[in-house]
């Protein structure tokens, strides 16, 4: 799991992130189904990928955070990623109505938590409505937190 801590890498915050979106990549044809089962597998076992790795699956992203710090990848998504996808830049318009939606990143509070095979499954209240993130990767999450979503994916508390 990438749990939570006080100070993240870059590299943890960009794997945070990007983890969620990978489905999507191998969609794209930019990661392959073994490049993506590796991905999970680390990100499971709390593994953050080398730079190097990190820059290369998630470029896209890489390319426009710009500076290397955990500041400027929190920065990107939560200022700038929402409207490259409502304007559809990039690779944004090979992917479907649903797909571009389900990748935006929303801020909300968890109101009930439940399990499904060990997997924490928020129910979150989002200032437009209520939804669901799974806590895959990230799951330390109680009733009445603010997280931050991806891809329908709890990303990180905030």
């Amino acid at each position: 799991m990438l749990e939570e801590k006080i100070m993240a890498t870059y590299e943890e915050e960009l794997f945070r992130y990007g983890i969620t979106c990978v489905e999507n990549l191998v969609h794209l044809k930019k990661v392959t189904p073994d490049q993506r089962d590796e991905l999970i597998l680390m990100a499971k076992s709390g593994i953050v990928p080398s730079r190097d790795v990190l820059e290369q699956v998630f470029s896209e992203a890489v390319k426009r955070i710009g500076e290397k710090t955990s500041e400027a990848v929190d920065e990107y998504f939560v200022k700038r990623h929402n409207k490259l996808i409502d304007d559809r830049e990039g690779n944004y318009i090979k992917l479907s109505d649903e797909q571009c939606e389900m990748c935006k990143v929303r801020d909300g509070i968890v109101t009930n938590v439940r399990y499904m095979d060990d997997v924490a499954v928020y129910e979150v209240e989002y200032s437009d409505g209520k939804g669901i993130a799974i806590g895959k990767y990230f799951a330390t999450a109680n009733v009445g937190d603010k997280i931050r979503c991806h891809n329908h994916a709890a990303v990180k508390k905030i």
